[in-house]
This record gives structure tokens, sequence and C-alpha cells, in this order.
């Protein structure tokens, strides 16, 4: 290797801000625009063509739910996922997580519309995926706080 002297440095102390919590109407907007998320670009474009995560009808429903069952709790407008939360979404397998999970079922509907994917090879796919997903984790120990 080539050794070689420092001519000039600049040394700046900088805090980083961490990201504002959500509010519902930005969780709201969050869930619209996940494709963003997405690397795999078909499947972040069918993100974009089916407006995200969820409808319009059910993205408010699906936030009330959460906080119901404690997953989020509200300290004014924002939005904190509990140590509950955190924990499950530790333990489930990535893929459920995912988003990009949500675009392939969205496809699959397409294809189902289209005529070239069968309602009953569509459940027959999830069928096998969950099978495996739960042999999978059957012996894993889930401990949620």
């Amino acid at each position: 290797g080539s050794r070689c002297d420092i001519q000039d440095l600049q040394l700046k102390a900088l805090k980083t801000e961490p990201p504002k919590p959500y509010t519902e109407g930005t969780l709201v907007k969050a869930m619209k625009t996940i494709a963003k998320l997405v690397k795999d670009p078909r499947l972040a474009q069918k993100l974009k063509e089916t407006t995200g995560i969820g409808t319009e009808a059910t993205r408010a429903g699906t936030i009330q739910s959460l906080i119901d069952r404690g997953s989020l709790i509200k300290k004014g407008r924002a939005l904190r996922a509990t140590e509950a939360a955190f924990s499950l979404i530790d333990a489930v397998p990535p893929a459920v997580a995912d988003p990009g999970t949500t675009a392939i079922w969205e496809q699959a509907l397409t294809m189902i519309e289209q005529g070239t994917l069968t309602l009953d090879d569509f459940i027959a796919r999830q069928s096998s995926w969950i099978t495996r997903l739960v042999d999978q984790y059957k012996a894993t120990t889930l401990s949620i706080k």
C-alpha cells in the first residue's frame, strides 16, 4: 500500500435526530406509499398500482385495532409501538413482515382475475407456504412482553 499525508481535516460534532413518530395520518400515508421500502422494482410497482397496504376503507381501522390490542399506544398525537409489538415483529418470519409479500399476493389475485391462475391453485400455494412457515417455526419459543 501507498502512504499519503493528510493535508486537511475537519471534525464536526453533529447529532442525528431520531425520526419523528408516526401520527395516525402519517401512518396511513406510509401504508399507501410502502412501495418506497420495497427493493424489487416489480413488487414496488405492484404496490404502487394497488396503493400500498390495505385500502382506504381498512387502513384507519387497522391502526385502531393495533391500538385496541395494545400493539400501539398514543402519546398525544404520536403513535408508538409497544414492547409487545417489537417482540412480535422480531418473532415473525421475515417474509410475513415484508411488504413485498403483499405485492406477490396482489400479483396472484390479478392473475386470478385474468384467468391465468385458478383460485384453487392460489389457495393451494398459500396453504403450502403457510404449512412450511409453521413447520419451520414450531420449535421456536415466542416471548412477547
